[in-house]
């Protein structure tokens, strides 16, 4: 059990006493290594649904595989997340007005097994749906075969300071932040986010660059597309 709020220590330890440690032990310890996991290699498939009005399509793109578990790593998937969103965004809306938003994000863990993702979603019109999927792989292979300009990953260093500056006070108030930090702590004995500013600060094109070439090297990516006719 992990707990985290404004409540004194002596008063914790006994509301803790009092509910968690009465209740029964059966005797179960570990935790468990069973989970569901993406099949790997290339798996696109479409699903049709009938509408009324407006149809669209729900494209979700999602890069996967397996990467080191460390503080670097994890800023400089933000790194790639960061700029990738910005180069879809303007292709898919400002070049081709195919969509109002394309969200990209990323995800890295320890447990149960070692994994990571790059998700990439939006909707548009049916019969841009092919196109824009084009354009966001041909996105990401350009990204691992020449990397971000170092204006790019400049200003999204700038847009992460800021963003930390902004939210750090508001973190340290926040139960649930340190929560999930002693979560973390606890399954894997590390701290992704220790060091945010300096670690941010080191990251190269070069380390983006090879983040993209570590996910399309493995070549797993999982495309289900939800078809609104």
């Amino acid at each position: 059990f992990d707990f985290a709020g404004a409540v004194p220590t002596a008063q914790a330890k006994e509301l803790i006493g009092k509910y968690v440690g009465s209740l029964p032990a059966k005797g179960r310890s570990g935790v468990s290594q069973q989970a569901l996991e993406i099949r790997p290699g290339e798996k696109e498939f479409v699903q049709t649904e009938e509408v009324k009005f407006s149809p669209k399509a729900e494209v979700d793109i999602l890069y996967h595989g397996r990467v080191d578990y460390d503080a670097r790593k994890a800023a400089t998937l933000s790194y790639l997340s960061y700029i990738l969103g910005e180069r879809y965004f303007n292709v898919a809306r400002e070049v081709r007005g195919g969509t109002y938003y394309v969200s990209v994000k990323e995800s890295m863990r320890e447990t149960p097994y070692l994994y990571c993702y790059m998700n990439v979603k939006f909707s548009t019109n049916p019969e841009m749906a092919d196109d824009l999927m084009a354009d966001v792989q041909t996105g990401f292979e350009d990204m691992a075969t020449n990397g971000p300009t170092a204006q790019e990953v400049e200003e999204a260093r700038k847009y992460f300071i800021k963003d930390n500056n902004e939210k750090s006070g508001k973190r340290l108030k926040n139960p649930n932040y340190w929560l999930g930090k002693l979560v973390t702590y606890d399954f894997t004995g590390r701290d992704l986010r220790d060091g945010d500013e300096s670690v941010f600060g080191s990251v190269t094109p070069q380390d983006i660059r090879d983040a993209a070439c570590e996910f399309l090297s493995q070549g797993n990516r999982f495309a289900p597309v939800t078809m609104q006719q």
